[in-house]
Protein backbone atom coordinates (compact mmCIF):
# COMPACT_ATOMS: atom_id res chain seq x y z
CA UNK A 1 0.00 0.00 0.00
CA UNK A 2 1.39 3.12 -1.30
CA UNK A 3 1.51 6.17 1.21
CA UNK A 4 -0.53 9.08 0.12
CA UNK A 5 1.48 12.39 -0.14
CA UNK A 6 -1.39 14.94 0.10
CA UNK A 7 -4.78 15.05 0.76
CA UNK A 8 -6.69 18.09 0.28
CA UNK A 9 -9.78 18.55 1.24
CA UNK A 10 -12.84 21.52 0.55
CA UNK A 11 -15.26 22.34 3.11
CA UNK A 12 -17.60 24.92 0.70
CA UNK A 13 -19.57 26.18 3.53
CA UNK A 14 -16.32 27.45 5.06
CA UNK A 15 -14.86 29.10 1.97
CA UNK A 16 -11.06 27.62 2.96
CA UNK A 17 -9.38 25.72 0.52
CA UNK A 18 -5.82 24.17 1.50
CA UNK A 19 -2.78 25.57 -1.05
CA UNK A 20 -5.55 25.75 -4.14
CA UNK A 21 -7.25 29.12 -5.34
CA UNK A 22 -10.69 29.02 -5.86
CA UNK A 23 -10.66 28.77 -9.71
CA UNK A 24 -8.51 25.40 -9.56
CA UNK A 25 -11.56 23.73 -6.66
CA UNK A 26 -14.25 24.63 -9.33
CA UNK A 27 -11.89 23.05 -12.21
CA UNK A 28 -11.79 20.13 -9.33
CA UNK A 29 -15.79 19.70 -8.79
CA UNK A 30 -16.37 20.08 -12.29
CA UNK A 31 -14.98 16.85 -12.94
CA UNK A 32 -17.30 14.82 -10.44
CA UNK A 33 -20.66 13.69 -11.48
CA UNK A 34 -23.46 14.09 -8.94
CA UNK A 35 -27.22 12.32 -9.28
CA UNK A 36 -29.15 14.12 -11.74
CA UNK A 37 -26.61 17.36 -12.36
CA UNK A 38 -24.18 17.08 -15.21
CA UNK A 39 -21.29 19.54 -16.14
CA UNK A 40 -19.68 19.30 -19.64
CA UNK A 41 -17.89 21.74 -21.56
CA UNK A 42 -18.56 22.95 -25.25
CA UNK A 43 -15.96 24.46 -27.38
CA UNK A 44 -17.54 26.40 -30.37
CA UNK A 45 -15.79 28.82 -32.30
CA UNK A 46 -19.30 31.16 -32.30
CA UNK A 47 -19.84 30.67 -28.83
CA UNK A 48 -16.53 29.84 -26.78
CA UNK A 49 -16.01 27.36 -23.97
CA UNK A 50 -19.12 26.96 -21.94
CA UNK A 51 -19.95 24.92 -18.98
CA UNK A 52 -23.13 23.29 -19.63
CA UNK A 53 -25.84 21.80 -16.43
CA UNK A 54 -28.74 19.59 -16.61
CA UNK A 55 -31.15 19.81 -13.74
CA UNK A 56 -34.53 17.85 -12.84
CA UNK A 57 -37.24 19.66 -11.16
CA UNK A 58 -37.15 21.68 -12.79
CA UNK A 59 -36.01 20.24 -16.18
CA UNK A 60 -33.95 23.36 -17.16
CA UNK A 61 -30.49 23.37 -19.19
CA UNK A 62 -27.83 26.45 -17.69
CA UNK A 63 -25.02 27.75 -19.79
CA UNK A 64 -22.16 28.89 -18.18
CA UNK A 65 -19.47 31.31 -20.03
CA UNK A 66 -16.53 29.95 -18.96
CA UNK A 67 -14.32 33.06 -18.13
CA UNK A 68 -17.12 35.22 -16.94
CA UNK A 69 -19.77 32.79 -15.56
CA UNK A 70 -22.47 34.83 -16.95
CA UNK A 71 -25.44 32.51 -17.30
CA UNK A 72 -28.28 31.46 -20.31
CA UNK A 73 -31.18 29.53 -18.61
CA UNK A 74 -32.55 27.73 -21.01
CA UNK A 75 -36.50 25.70 -19.82
CA UNK A 76 -37.60 22.85 -21.60
CA UNK A 77 -40.77 22.58 -20.56
CA UNK A 78 -39.91 19.20 -18.80
CA UNK A 79 -39.59 18.32 -15.11
CA UNK A 80 -37.02 16.12 -15.57
CA UNK A 81 -33.66 16.42 -17.63
CA UNK A 82 -32.08 12.50 -17.30
CA UNK A 83 -29.08 13.49 -19.33
CA UNK A 84 -26.87 16.21 -21.63
CA UNK A 85 -24.11 15.50 -23.95
CA UNK A 86 -21.98 17.50 -25.84
CA UNK A 87 -20.79 16.94 -29.37
CA UNK A 88 -20.54 17.00 -32.99
CA UNK A 89 -23.78 15.52 -33.46
CA UNK A 90 -24.12 17.03 -37.50
CA UNK A 91 -20.83 16.04 -38.57
CA UNK A 92 -19.92 20.00 -39.42
CA UNK A 93 -17.14 20.17 -36.47
CA UNK A 94 -19.12 22.41 -34.29
CA UNK A 95 -20.35 20.89 -31.16
CA UNK A 96 -24.00 20.87 -29.99
CA UNK A 97 -25.54 20.09 -26.75
CA UNK A 98 -27.65 16.80 -26.95
CA UNK A 99 -30.33 16.16 -23.90
CA UNK A 100 -32.48 13.42 -22.67
CA UNK A 101 -36.11 15.46 -21.04
CA UNK A 102 -39.04 14.36 -19.90
CA UNK A 103 -41.99 14.23 -17.18
CA UNK A 104 -41.35 11.03 -16.02
CA UNK A 105 -44.38 9.49 -14.01
CA UNK A 106 -45.28 13.52 -12.85
CA UNK A 107 -47.65 13.86 -15.37
CA UNK A 108 -48.69 14.67 -18.72
CA UNK A 109 -46.83 14.97 -21.50
CA UNK A 110 -45.71 11.41 -21.00
CA UNK A 111 -42.64 10.60 -23.25
CA UNK A 112 -39.76 11.45 -23.28
CA UNK A 113 -37.97 13.13 -26.25
CA UNK A 114 -34.44 13.69 -27.31
CA UNK A 115 -33.30 17.68 -27.95
CA UNK A 116 -30.90 19.42 -29.58
CA UNK A 117 -29.76 23.14 -28.68
CA UNK A 118 -27.53 24.43 -31.03
CA UNK A 119 -24.67 27.07 -29.87
CA UNK A 120 -23.83 28.73 -33.14
CA UNK A 121 -27.28 29.91 -33.13
CA UNK A 122 -28.18 30.88 -29.40
CA UNK A 123 -29.15 27.55 -28.51
CA UNK A 124 -31.87 27.00 -30.52
CA UNK A 125 -33.64 24.00 -29.44
CA UNK A 126 -34.85 21.55 -31.95
CA UNK A 127 -36.30 18.29 -31.48
CA UNK A 128 -34.26 14.83 -32.24
CA UNK A 129 -37.23 12.19 -31.70
CA UNK A 130 -40.71 12.35 -29.30
CA UNK A 131 -39.26 8.44 -28.32
CA UNK A 132 -42.83 7.39 -26.31
CA UNK A 133 -40.79 5.91 -23.75
CA UNK A 134 -40.79 6.88 -19.96
CA UNK A 135 -37.14 8.51 -19.54
CA UNK A 136 -34.81 8.68 -22.37
CA UNK A 137 -32.13 7.93 -19.60
CA UNK A 138 -28.39 8.08 -21.28
CA UNK A 139 -27.13 9.27 -24.83
CA UNK A 140 -23.84 9.11 -26.67
CA UNK A 141 -22.14 10.59 -29.45
CA UNK A 142 -20.17 9.30 -31.86
CA UNK A 143 -19.64 6.53 -34.89
CA UNK A 144 -21.96 3.50 -33.75
CA UNK A 145 -22.33 2.19 -37.46
CA UNK A 146 -18.58 2.77 -38.43
CA UNK A 147 -19.58 5.09 -41.47
CA UNK A 148 -17.13 7.44 -40.67
CA UNK A 149 -19.84 9.85 -39.00
CA UNK A 150 -21.21 10.75 -35.79
CA UNK A 151 -24.49 9.54 -34.42
CA UNK A 152 -26.46 10.22 -31.25
CA UNK A 153 -27.02 6.76 -29.21
CA UNK A 154 -30.23 6.43 -26.75
CA UNK A 155 -30.90 4.16 -24.20
CA UNK A 156 -34.20 4.20 -22.22
CA UNK A 157 -35.84 3.34 -19.13
CA UNK A 158 -39.29 1.96 -19.02
CA UNK A 159 -40.17 -0.41 -22.03
CA UNK A 160 -36.30 -0.35 -22.26
CA UNK A 161 -35.34 0.62 -25.80
CA UNK A 162 -32.28 1.43 -27.85
CA UNK A 163 -32.13 4.00 -30.48
CA UNK A 164 -29.65 5.16 -33.56
CA UNK A 165 -30.40 8.50 -34.82
CA UNK A 166 -28.39 9.82 -37.98
CA UNK A 167 -28.74 13.16 -39.18
CA UNK A 168 -28.61 13.17 -43.29
CA UNK A 169 -30.31 16.72 -43.62
CA UNK A 170 -33.47 15.41 -41.10
CA UNK A 171 -33.07 12.98 -38.42
CA UNK A 172 -33.18 9.18 -39.61
CA UNK A 173 -33.97 6.69 -36.52
CA UNK A 174 -32.47 2.81 -36.51
CA UNK A 175 -34.26 1.03 -33.50
CA UNK A 176 -31.55 -1.56 -32.02
CA UNK A 177 -33.93 -3.11 -29.24
CA UNK A 178 -37.40 -2.16 -29.76
CA UNK A 179 -38.58 -3.55 -26.37
CA UNK A 180 -36.80 -5.33 -23.59
CA UNK A 181 -40.31 -5.73 -22.02
CA UNK A 182 -41.97 -7.25 -25.04
CA UNK A 183 -38.77 -9.66 -25.45
CA UNK A 184 -39.48 -10.49 -22.12
CA UNK A 185 -42.81 -11.42 -22.64
CA UNK A 186 -42.34 -13.18 -25.52
CA UNK A 187 -40.22 -15.46 -24.07
CA UNK A 188 -41.76 -16.35 -20.82
CA UNK A 189 -45.52 -16.11 -21.96
CA UNK A 190 -46.48 -13.20 -19.83
CA UNK A 191 -47.49 -9.68 -20.34
CA UNK A 192 -45.61 -7.24 -18.80
CA UNK A 193 -45.89 -3.75 -20.57
CA UNK A 194 -48.15 -1.28 -19.38
CA UNK A 195 -48.61 2.08 -21.17
CA UNK A 196 -46.57 4.76 -20.14
CA UNK A 197 -48.96 6.60 -18.85
CA UNK A 198 -49.78 4.08 -16.56
CA UNK A 199 -46.18 3.38 -15.09
CA UNK A 200 -45.93 4.31 -11.80
CA UNK A 201 -43.02 3.54 -9.36
CA UNK A 202 -45.11 0.85 -8.13
CA UNK A 203 -45.17 -0.84 -11.47
CA UNK A 204 -41.96 -3.25 -10.92
CA UNK A 205 -42.14 -4.38 -14.80
CA UNK A 206 -39.92 -1.87 -16.15
CA UNK A 207 -37.18 -2.21 -17.78
CA UNK A 208 -34.21 0.29 -18.10
CA UNK A 209 -30.96 1.21 -20.50
CA UNK A 210 -29.18 3.22 -17.95
CA UNK A 211 -25.90 3.73 -19.71
CA UNK A 212 -25.09 3.24 -23.82
CA UNK A 213 -21.13 3.11 -24.42
CA UNK A 214 -19.73 3.25 -27.90
CA UNK A 215 -15.57 1.65 -28.49
CA UNK A 216 -13.85 -1.13 -30.40
CA UNK A 217 -13.55 -3.22 -28.00
CA UNK A 218 -12.67 -6.83 -29.79
CA UNK A 219 -10.05 -5.01 -32.34
CA UNK A 220 -11.99 -5.83 -35.68
CA UNK A 221 -11.46 -1.86 -36.20
CA UNK A 222 -15.08 -1.27 -35.87
CA UNK A 223 -16.88 -0.27 -33.10
CA UNK A 224 -19.41 -1.43 -30.79
CA UNK A 225 -22.16 -0.28 -28.88
CA UNK A 226 -22.31 -1.31 -24.99
CA UNK A 227 -25.33 -1.19 -22.92
CA UNK A 228 -25.71 -2.02 -19.05
CA UNK A 229 -29.75 -3.66 -19.23
CA UNK A 230 -32.05 -4.40 -15.94
CA UNK A 231 -34.23 -7.34 -16.58
CA UNK A 232 -37.95 -6.40 -16.60
CA UNK A 233 -38.94 -9.25 -13.82
CA UNK A 234 -37.62 -10.61 -10.67
CA UNK A 235 -34.54 -10.59 -9.80
CA UNK A 236 -34.07 -8.13 -11.66
CA UNK A 237 -30.63 -8.68 -12.99
CA UNK A 238 -27.81 -6.85 -14.72
CA UNK A 239 -26.09 -7.84 -17.67
CA UNK A 240 -24.28 -6.19 -20.49
CA UNK A 241 -25.11 -6.77 -23.50
CA UNK A 242 -22.99 -5.86 -26.86
CA UNK A 243 -24.04 -4.76 -30.77
CA UNK A 244 -22.47 -4.76 -33.77
CA UNK A 245 -22.70 -1.38 -35.87
CA UNK A 246 -25.36 -3.16 -37.36
CA UNK A 247 -27.35 -3.97 -34.62
CA UNK A 248 -26.71 -7.36 -33.91
CA UNK A 249 -26.15 -8.93 -30.55
CA UNK A 250 -22.57 -10.04 -30.42
CA UNK A 251 -22.33 -11.26 -26.87
CA UNK A 252 -24.13 -10.75 -23.69
CA UNK A 253 -22.78 -10.97 -20.11
CA UNK A 254 -24.49 -11.24 -16.17
CA UNK A 255 -22.67 -9.02 -13.66
CA UNK A 256 -20.62 -10.82 -10.49
CA UNK A 257 -23.80 -9.40 -8.57
CA UNK A 258 -26.50 -6.92 -8.19
CA UNK A 259 -27.03 -3.44 -8.32
CA UNK A 260 -29.33 -1.27 -6.83
CA UNK A 261 -30.20 1.37 -9.63
CA UNK A 262 -27.46 1.77 -12.52
CA UNK A 263 -23.61 1.11 -12.94
CA UNK A 264 -21.80 2.90 -15.95
CA UNK A 265 -19.13 0.87 -17.59
CA UNK A 266 -16.02 2.15 -18.31
CA UNK A 267 -13.39 1.12 -21.36
CA UNK A 268 -9.58 0.93 -20.83
CA UNK A 269 -6.76 -0.84 -22.14
CA UNK A 270 -5.35 -2.20 -19.14
CA UNK A 271 -3.01 -5.10 -21.01
CA UNK A 272 -1.48 -2.95 -23.45
CA UNK A 273 -2.65 -4.57 -26.44
CA UNK A 274 -4.55 -1.24 -27.66
CA UNK A 275 -7.78 -2.85 -27.45
CA UNK A 276 -10.09 -1.79 -24.32
CA UNK A 277 -11.35 -4.17 -21.78
CA UNK A 278 -15.00 -3.49 -19.87
CA UNK A 279 -14.68 -3.01 -16.29
CA UNK A 280 -17.96 -2.97 -14.23
CA UNK A 281 -18.88 -1.91 -10.55
CA UNK A 282 -22.12 -3.56 -8.85
CA UNK A 283 -22.55 -3.63 -5.04
CA UNK A 284 -20.66 -6.72 -3.89
CA UNK A 285 -18.05 -6.99 -6.61
CA UNK A 286 -16.31 -5.80 -9.87
CA UNK A 287 -16.54 -7.27 -13.46
CA UNK A 288 -13.69 -6.80 -16.20
CA UNK A 289 -14.86 -8.30 -19.53
CA UNK A 290 -12.80 -9.09 -23.06
CA UNK A 291 -14.07 -7.97 -25.88
CA UNK A 292 -15.14 -11.80 -27.07
CA UNK A 293 -17.13 -11.72 -23.63
CA UNK A 294 -14.43 -13.92 -21.72
CA UNK A 295 -13.68 -12.87 -17.98
CA UNK A 296 -10.41 -10.53 -17.77
CA UNK A 297 -7.47 -12.84 -16.03
CA UNK A 298 -8.04 -12.51 -12.01
CA UNK A 299 -11.55 -11.13 -12.31
CA UNK A 300 -14.17 -10.70 -11.15
CA UNK A 301 -13.62 -10.34 -7.79
CA UNK A 302 -16.20 -9.89 -5.31
CA UNK A 303 -16.30 -8.50 -1.61
CA UNK A 304 -19.24 -8.06 1.14
CA UNK A 305 -20.60 -5.51 3.72
CA UNK A 306 -20.46 -2.42 0.46
CA UNK A 307 -23.20 -1.29 -1.60
CA UNK A 308 -21.99 0.74 -5.02
CA UNK A 309 -23.48 3.74 -3.70
CA UNK A 310 -23.26 6.19 -6.78
CA UNK A 311 -19.45 5.39 -7.73
CA UNK A 312 -18.68 3.52 -11.18
CA UNK A 313 -15.12 2.68 -12.01
CA UNK A 314 -12.21 5.46 -13.30
CA UNK A 315 -9.00 4.51 -14.58
CA UNK A 316 -5.70 5.51 -14.92
CA UNK A 317 -2.00 5.45 -13.84
CA UNK A 318 -2.35 7.28 -10.36
CA UNK A 319 1.04 5.84 -8.31
CA UNK A 320 3.50 6.00 -11.14
CA UNK A 321 4.59 2.22 -12.25
CA UNK A 322 3.72 3.01 -15.46
CA UNK A 323 0.63 0.35 -15.31
CA UNK A 324 -3.01 1.17 -14.91
CA UNK A 325 -5.42 0.91 -11.95
CA UNK A 326 -8.81 0.75 -10.94
CA UNK A 327 -10.28 3.52 -9.10
CA UNK A 328 -13.76 3.04 -7.59
CA UNK A 329 -15.49 4.49 -3.91
CA UNK A 330 -17.86 2.08 -2.18
CA UNK A 331 -20.47 2.68 0.22
CA UNK A 332 -20.02 0.80 3.68
CA UNK A 333 -23.30 -0.93 4.13
CA UNK A 334 -23.57 -0.97 7.73
CA UNK A 335 -22.92 2.63 7.71
CA UNK A 336 -25.19 5.98 7.83
CA UNK A 337 -21.67 8.04 7.09
CA UNK A 338 -18.67 5.82 5.62
CA UNK A 339 -17.70 4.75 2.60
CA UNK A 340 -14.44 3.96 1.08
CA UNK A 341 -11.61 4.89 -1.51
CA UNK A 342 -10.38 1.58 -3.50
CA UNK A 343 -7.64 1.34 -5.94
CA UNK A 344 -6.90 -1.99 -7.74
CA UNK A 345 -4.18 -3.39 -10.02
CA UNK A 346 -5.52 -4.57 -13.32
CA UNK A 347 -4.68 -8.83 -11.90
CA UNK A 348 -6.95 -7.74 -9.14
CA UNK A 349 -5.02 -7.06 -6.28
CA UNK A 350 -5.52 -4.52 -4.00
CA UNK A 351 -2.82 -1.44 -4.33
CA UNK A 352 -4.85 1.32 -1.98
CA UNK A 353 -7.66 1.10 0.49
CA UNK A 354 -8.89 3.98 2.80
CA UNK A 355 -12.15 4.72 4.64
CA UNK A 356 -13.68 8.39 4.17
CA UNK A 357 -16.90 9.66 5.26
CA UNK A 358 -18.25 10.20 1.91
CA UNK A 359 -21.53 7.78 2.34
CA UNK A 360 -22.88 6.68 -1.09
CA UNK A 361 -20.22 9.26 -2.34
CA UNK A 362 -20.00 9.44 -6.72
CA UNK A 363 -17.86 8.84 -9.62
CA UNK A 364 -14.43 9.56 -8.40
CA UNK A 365 -12.01 11.57 -11.13
CA UNK A 366 -8.57 11.06 -12.36
CA UNK A 367 -6.60 14.00 -13.14
CA UNK A 368 -3.09 16.34 -12.78
CA UNK A 369 -4.81 19.33 -10.99
CA UNK A 370 -1.79 20.37 -9.63
CA UNK A 371 0.36 19.82 -12.95
CA UNK A 372 3.28 18.32 -11.17
CA UNK A 373 3.11 14.88 -13.60
CA UNK A 374 1.51 12.86 -11.08
CA UNK A 375 -2.38 11.95 -11.43
CA UNK A 376 -4.45 12.56 -8.48
CA UNK A 377 -7.42 11.00 -7.34
CA UNK A 378 -10.37 12.66 -6.78
CA UNK A 379 -13.21 11.82 -4.33
CA UNK A 380 -16.70 13.71 -3.69
CA UNK A 381 -18.70 12.78 -0.97
CA UNK A 382 -22.61 13.15 0.61
CA UNK A 383 -21.99 12.55 4.14
CA UNK A 384 -24.57 14.30 6.23
CA UNK A 385 -25.49 13.28 9.96
CA UNK A 386 -29.01 14.99 10.04
CA UNK A 387 -27.89 18.10 11.78
CA UNK A 388 -27.72 21.24 10.03
CA UNK A 389 -24.06 22.32 9.26
CA UNK A 390 -20.82 22.53 7.29
CA UNK A 391 -19.37 19.08 6.29
CA UNK A 392 -16.27 18.29 4.12
CA UNK A 393 -16.39 17.56 0.76
CA UNK A 394 -13.91 16.78 -1.75
CA UNK A 395 -10.40 15.23 -1.09
CA UNK A 396 -7.71 14.92 -3.52
CA UNK A 397 -5.37 12.08 -3.07
CA UNK A 398 -1.39 12.27 -4.86
CA UNK A 399 -0.20 8.52 -4.15
CA UNK A 400 3.26 9.48 -4.96
CA UNK A 401 5.80 7.54 -7.22
CA UNK A 402 7.56 8.75 -10.38
CA UNK A 403 5.82 10.64 -13.02
CA UNK A 404 2.79 8.98 -13.86
CA UNK A 405 1.69 7.25 -17.42
CA UNK A 406 -1.52 7.30 -19.05
CA UNK A 407 -5.67 8.33 -18.00
CA UNK A 408 -7.52 5.53 -20.04
CA UNK A 409 -10.80 6.51 -18.89
CA UNK A 410 -10.75 9.52 -15.98
CA UNK A 411 -14.02 10.58 -15.20
CA UNK A 412 -17.84 9.95 -15.73
CA UNK A 413 -18.33 8.98 -19.52
CA UNK A 414 -14.42 9.24 -20.05
CA UNK A 415 -14.01 12.74 -20.98
CA UNK A 416 -15.28 16.59 -20.42
CA UNK A 417 -18.27 16.08 -22.46
CA UNK A 418 -19.03 12.64 -21.19
CA UNK A 419 -19.57 11.56 -24.58
CA UNK A 420 -19.15 7.88 -23.25
CA UNK A 421 -16.54 7.49 -26.30
CA UNK A 422 -13.28 5.17 -26.45
CA UNK A 423 -11.45 6.36 -28.86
Amino acid sequence: MKKINKTVIINPGKNKFTFMNKKLVFQILLLISLLTVFAYFVNNKQSGEVIVVGTGNPGKIFVYDYNSFQRKEIDTGFKLVHTVRIGDAFNDGKNVIVAGVSNSFYGPPYGCEVILLDPSNNFKESLVDNVGDLRCKDLTIGDADNDGRNEIVLGTHGEGTINIYKWDGKWKKQEVEKNFIKQVDEKEGVNHRVPVEKLTYDTVEQSAVHIVKIGDIDNDKHNEVMIVVKEASYPWRRKVIVYSGNGIVEWEKYLVSSVTYATAPALADLDGDDVPEIIIQSNDGMDIITGNGDNFPNWPISWSGRALGYSSPVVGDVDGDSDIEIVITTEISDSLSRGELRVYNSDGSLAHLQELPIERGAVPAIADIDLDGRNEILVTGSYWNGVTGYFDKVWAFDLGGAKHGSIEWGQFGRDASHTGLYQ
